[in-house]
């Protein structure tokens, strides 16, 4: 782990520029309490919060910086000597980082062992973190899902969904059909699916929508096959295919049934609104990924 005092960090970069500044960023992290944001928009642009500096400069749209690679493994030592609050923080950027983050420069090798290291530690506690974490409103859970998946299987297509099913009434943007290639949008609602023709302009098409009805029989036993999956060990790793009936189970331990219909609703054939192939979901999502 690159020492707080080392000059070398003055030769990093993170999305800015110059890194010289993150160890005092580190510090302040360290310092605070409680994981803070602020909720005006200009004010947290102004005077941001250790946190807010840490998904700008560190995380900047996606973007890993070397700085990002040497800062990291801080942010895991911080979380892990301080409350849950930091820990979920820290498993929210962890989360982040494996399923959408990309590398946006030249990384030392030293570096990249360190961030790898610090990943690893967050996976293994990731799911006591979820367990502990109390819910105050409907877009935590999923991203904290999404987080545990993705520290596994970050390039699974349940887990990239994750992050689209916060509402009860879930959109789900399908690139193409696979038969005529054109754009549709398909809605996960408490009762059936939707999919809705868009236009070339990016705008629905009035009364296109084509309507399933799932197939939802299987899914109490699902969930119990998930649930028995995440009680094997405190680092629970479960094949590829299980995915879905794992992070569901998990949805409904943490008494949210909704959010687990819609992860396993991921499975469903849809209509196309423009042609009338009927095909899974993912099959327009994945080819395109």
């Amino acid at each position: 782990m690159l020492d707080l005092d080392s000059p070398r960090w003055s030769n990093l970069r993170h999305a800015y520029g110059s890194a010289h500044d993150v160890p005092e960023l580190l510090r302040a992290l360290e310092a605070e309490a409680e994981p803070a944001y602020r909720r005006d928009i200009a004010e947290s642009r102004e005077n941001p919060t250790p946190w807010e500096q840490v998904y700008s400069k560190l995380y900047h749209q996606g973007s890993l910086y070397s700085a990002t690679c040497a800062a990291f493994p801080h942010i895991v030592r911080i979380a892990e000597n301080g409350s849950t609050g930091k820990k979920k923080e820290t498993l929210l950027l962890a989360g982040a980082i494996n399923v959408s983050g990309f590398v946006d420069d030249d990384v030392p090798k030293d570096l990249i062992r360190d961030f790898g290291e610090a990943l690893l530690k967050v996976r293994r506690w990731s799911l006591d973190i979820v367990r502990q974490t109390e819910l105050t409103d409907r877009f935590t859970l999923p991203y904290l899902i999404q987080s545990f998946g993705g520290l596994r299987y970050p390039d699974s297509f349940f887990v990239r969904c994750l992050d689209r099913l916060t509402d009860r009434d879930s959109e789900i943007e399908v690139d193409s059909c696979p038969q005529c290639d054109k754009y549709i949008l398909v809605v996960l609602t408490a009762n059936r699916l939707a999919a809705v023709a868009i236009d070339s302009s990016g705008r629905v098409i009035e009364d296109s929508a084509r309507y399933t009805i799932p197939d939802r029989g299987s899914y109490p036993d699902r969930f119990a096959a998930g649930k028995e999956r995440l009680e094997e060990s405190e680092d629970p790793l479960w094949s590829p295919l299980e995915t879905p009936d794992v992070l569901a189970a998990l949805a409904v331990e943490k008494g949210d049934t909704a959010l687990a219909i819609r992860i396993l609703d991921l499975e469903s054939s849809i209509v196309c609104p423009h042609c009338g192939l009927q095909f899974e979901i993912r099959e327009g999502v994945e080819q395109n990924e």
